[in-house]
């Protein structure tokens, strides 16, 4: 006998770098190609991107260049202008060096002449220190008032200012804008004598910026320094007179009087290459810009086209490395995909969750995995080279065995349930199945076989069948009529006794029908609500209709159903209940009922009607007896003062009592509406009217904190006078009587105790002293006529509620009675 395990039918193969038994691994050399690739790609995209990046600063420095170049040429222009307007300005101001021109007709003929030589300049004024033009070049201007001016309020205030150049603005003598240059006249101590202006046509500055303006989304502009616009080109009618103090190259200005920026137009929005110079001696500023947009658009083509390339070149190295290691891998996949194989095969096999063995065409073990040991209940040695079948139950082997051999000799396939002993003794159940290892050879060539372990299933199943057998027995001697039906169209596919008895029918009469067919059924919709009920919810239960006997009898049924599946079938289990004879007792005590309540309430009004028809016969026999008493006691013997003694007393006591009794009668027939009230109002009320019982017999009544309840006030009142007044009357002659009366929460309501110090009551008397006229002590000791507590039990059942006393003799009792928490 081999006391190893041999290997299974294929040696795996030893592990090494490169693949696992778990599953097939690539090599790590099949990425070499890609590894390379890797590299190259991303130096080509670095390659790419320096040459973009150098391409792009060197065409933003050129652009940069020629802006300020452009810029340079324009300042050069509007100084120029400017010293024409400045030679202009001066040989005017010689004219009227105080302020006041000697000869306007010779001033104004002399500039009229020197103007033709400066076609740029529109007129020339001469303007006194009060705003009022004194002279011009042209009709309409003297007296002209123009203090109100940006130009001349500047010059005004700022007594250091040398010129001001205006915004653009309408003539107040002729039609059109124009730009005012004006330069003040002072007189020795600074005072501002007056001051001479010429207006100048915006165009003049258009024309010279026109000159430098760059093509393709260029821009040019000539500014105050403030941030006003005097002329930009393209569409300077537009722009002419708008500030772009907040743009950035007036942020710029504020630091550097020239320079070069990259940035958003503040005009525009569009991002820019923009050069700025301030002029030296005039409050102006020149900017001159291009489009970022098209100083890159070649930029941009070129980059783009240099990307392509390379993203091409990338693709095509990236894919020819992918061709080449897919030829790798492919060759070592073929290399190790036999050994993958069997490895999987082993692994999976040393770790099934069914026993695995191998055997020869006689049965004997070859090899056996560690789930078919742990079934076997045996160790390797015990198995490998003995039969196999020396492990299954003596009952079972011969059989197995032979179901082995004709699987041998190619008779159908080796599939069987069978036992297992243990080596420890214990039995299990498996199922067995095996199969040729190799199809060319077949089974001589050796078997595998599988074993699963099904005990439990086994054993579910014996159970299955004993609640089956169970529920059979419960089910056919069950005294409830039970039947099963088919869901789909409610066909009878089983009954018990109880069902076709309650039905009169015998149970072949009912089997294979269905209780519509047959009319079991008084209302069939009853049948089609129950079915969708169960249908919805599973199970119904307390289901009360009509079902109909054979001899055509409807009775009344109480039904339960649940769904239940059998044999793969949605079927519903009926459990029916005649309830005919209950649902007829139930009618009869609801008579009885309403019969003793027409009693009750004829007992009451006899009552009432008793009690008050004695009154009168009562109240003439008592005062009869008392005007015999008044008149005849002494004058007839002791015997007859006695008797008439009696007969008074007798009368009396008759109309206490019937008065009660009257009383008694009232608390269901006149009780009053129930309403919301505070106990704490009502023990108020109570104490006043026992003010006068309190102070003679030195008593004192604690009360607790009460609750708001819904009642009868009036009875209310009644019921706690009644009980703290028996308190004070049943008092103990050896100390003060203390009355307590505390409230907590009950069931649904409150409960209300009176509590004393009294006397009490013997536990015999509990129930008694409920009754009406009943007395527990002589009229001797203590008067009434025993009907009180009787009241209090009827004004509390009247409100839903009971009472009851605890006592013991001679330590005081406590009555509690209880009210729901609303009423009416």
């Amino acid at each position: 006998m081999n006391e190893q395990q041999p290997e299974p039918p294929s040696k795996a193969p030893s592990q090494g770098a490169g693949h696992d038994v778990a599953g097939l691994t690539r090599p790590g050399n099949s990425w070499r190609a890609r590894l390379l690739a890797m590299v190259v790609i991303p130096c080509l995209a670095a390659l790419t991107i320096w040459q973009a990046v150098g391409s792009y600063r060197k065409e933003i420095a050129d652009t940069k260049h020629l802006v300020e170049a452009l810029t340079r040429v324009s300042e050069e222009h509007i100084a120029g202008v400017m010293r024409s307007i400045d030679q202009l300005l001066s040989e005017m101001e010689e004219v009227a060096p105080d302020g006041r021109v000697a000869d306007p007709q010779r001033a104004l003929a002399a500039l009229a002449n020197r103007m033709k030589f400066i076609p740029e300049i529109r007129s020339a004024v001469f303007i006194d220190a009060r705003g009022v033009m004194v002279a011009g070049t042209m009709p309409g201007m003297a007296g002209t008032d123009v203090h109100d001016r940006e130009y001349f309020k500047a010059l005004a205030e700022n007594p250091t200012l040398p010129i001001f150049i205006s915004a653009p603005l309408q003539s107040r003598v002729v039609t059109g804008n124009s730009i005012i240059a004006a330069r003040p006249i002072r007189t020795e101590d600074g005072r501002l004598a007056g001051m001479v202006a010429v207006s100048v046509d915006p165009k003049i500055f258009e024309d010279e910026l026109r000159s430098v303006l760059p093509s393709d989304g260029g821009r040019a502009t000539l500014l105050r320094e403030d941030g006003i616009i005097l002329a930009r080109l393209p569409n300077s009618d537009a722009w002419r007179g708008v500030s772009v103090a907040k743009g950035a190259v007036m942020a710029h200005l504020a630091t550097a009087p020239r320079g070069t920026l990259l940035g958003t137009s503040a005009t525009d929005g569009h991002e820019r290459v923009i050069a700025y110079r301030r002029l030296e001696k005039h409050p102006l500023v020149v900017a001159v810009g291009m489009s970022l947009t098209e100083v890159l658009m070649t930029w941009s083509r070129d980059t783009a086209l240099q990307g392509g390339a390379t993203l091409l070149l990338a693709l095509v190295t990236f894919g020819l490395a992918m061709v080449s290691d897919r030829r790798l891998a492919e060759r070592q996949r073929v290399q190790q995909a036999l050994a993958a194989s069997e490895a999987r095969y082993r692994m999976l096999t040393e770790h099934s969750p069914v026993g695995v063995f191998q055997a020869d065409a006689e049965g004997t073990c070859l090899y056996a995995n560690e789930r078919w040991l742990e079934l076997a209940g045996r160790g390797r040695s015990e198995l490998l080279g003995e039969k196999w079948c020396q492990v299954v139950h003596p009952d079972d082997r011969e059989a197995v065995a032979a179901l082995w051999r004709g699987h041998v000799n190619g008779q159908g396939e080796f599939l069987a349930e069978m036992r297992l002993m243990r080596g420890d003794g214990a039995i299990r159940w498996v199922r067995g199945h095996a199969a040729a290892l190799s199809v060319e050879e077949g089974p001589a060539g050796g078997l595998v076989g599988t074993i699963e372990d099904i005990t439990a299933a086994k054993e579910a199943e014996r159970r299955l069948r004993l609640s089956e057998e169970k529920f059979a027995k419960a089910f056919r001697a069950s005294p409830d009529a039970m039947v099963i039906s088919l869901t789909e169209d409610g066909r009878y596919i089983d009954l018990n006794d109880a069902f076709a008895d309650m039905l009169g029918y015998s149970r072949l009469d009912l089997m294979g029908h269905t209780a519509l067919g047959m009319g079991v059924w008084a209302d069939p919709e009853d049948r089609a609500r129950l079915v969708e009920a169960a249908r919805r919810d599973g199970q119904v239960v307390n289901f009360e209709t009509r079902l109909r006997r054979k001899n055509g009898e409807v009775f009344d049924t109480l039904i339960a159903v649940q769904k239940v599946v059998l044999d793969d079938l949605d079927c519903l289990l009926f459990i029916c209940r005649d309830v005919s004879e209950r649902k007829a007792m139930e009618a009869r005590s609801r008579e009885l009922l309403v019969r003793l309540d027409a009693s009750n309430k004829e007992l009451e009004q006899f009552a009432y009607v008793t009690s008050h028809d004695l009154q009168e016969p009562l109240r003439m026999i008592a005062g009869y007896a008392q005007l015999i008493e008044r008149r005849y006691r002494g004058r007839l013997d002791d015997d007859a003062d006695e008797f008439i003694a009696f007969l008074v007393d007798g009368a009396k006591r008759m109309q206490a009592m019937i008065r009660d009794l009257l009383e008694y009668s009232r608390v269901e027939r006149l009780g009053g509406q129930f309403e919301s009230f505070g106990m704490g109002e009502v023990l108020d009320d109570v104490m006043a009217n026992l003010g006068a019982a309190l102070t003679e017999t030195g008593g004192r009544i604690e009360v607790g904190p009460m609750p708001q309840v819904t009642a009868d006030r009036s009875q209310m009142l009644r019921l706690l006078q009644n009980l703290i007044g028996n308190a004070l009357k049943y008092r103990s002659p050896d100390r003060q009587p203390v009355v307590t009366v505390t409230a907590e929460p009950g069931a649904g309501g409150w409960v209300i105790s009176v509590a004393d110090n009294g006397i009490g009551i013997e536990p015999a008397y509990f129930d008694r002293i409920f009754l009406v006229f009943q007395r527990l002590h002589t009229r001797e000791h203590y008067d009434g006529t025993g009907i009180g507590l009787a009241i209090c039990k009827k004004i509390v059942e009247r409100h839903g509620g009971r009472i009851w006393v605890e006592s013991e003799p001679d330590r005081g009792s406590v009555f509690r009675f209880s009210l729901a928490e609303t009423q009416g």
